[in-house]
């Protein structure tokens, strides 16, 4: 049982607070690539076309959208440990059943 997010072994805390640890370094490098394609954006803005400037911002687009999907499955993953998972999941609501259906 837990209390106070506070779980019965030391390695089930190890575990989440690996799983944290990992999302915030995700969620840092994401950070640090969005920066780097707005400083690459106004390189571009600045000096004319660049496809070398161009190639990497298209570069850095594909592993933030990577990173993005892992730090949601982490999030995910950690409201699940955490009894928590209605935080990072929409609600899902069914379309109401029309005479002689089943759902």
């Amino acid at each position: 049982t837990m209390s106070s997010n506070k779980f019965d072994t030391k390695e089930e805390n190890e575990h989440l607070a690996a799983l944290e640890q990992e999302k915030s370094r995700l969620e840092n490098a994401c950070a640090h690539l969005e920066r780097s394609n707005l400083e690459l954006g106004q390189a571009i803005d600045a000096d004319g076309d660049d496809p070398e400037y161009a190639e990497a911002i298209r570069e850095n687009k594909k592993v933030l959208s990577d990173y993005q999907e892992k730090i949601y499955t982490l999030s995910v993953e950690i409201a699940g440990i955490k009894g928590e998972v209605d935080t990072v999941t929409p609600q899902q609501q069914r379309p109401p059943a029309e005479d002689g259906q089943w759902l």
